[in-house]
């Protein structure tokens, strides 16, 4: 779950990614998703799109 994760919002970051879209990189909910990706980073998905962007920026 973790790498597809990440590349997809890597691949995407120009773009609007939508929590669902995340959630099907890695074939759970949006809901489970983000309780595993804020387990796993200690940030949410949208926190961690957002830190990216600016980092990229």
């Amino acid at each position: 779950m973790r790498r597809r994760s990440l590349e997809y919002i890597e691949a995407h970051l120009g773009e609007t990614i939508r929590l669902q879209d995340l959630a099907a990189t890695a074939q759970l909910s949006a809901f489970d998703f983000q309780r595993s990706f804020r387990a796993s980073y200690g940030v949410s998905p949208h926190a961690w799109v957002t830190h990216r962007r600016v980092e990229r920026a």
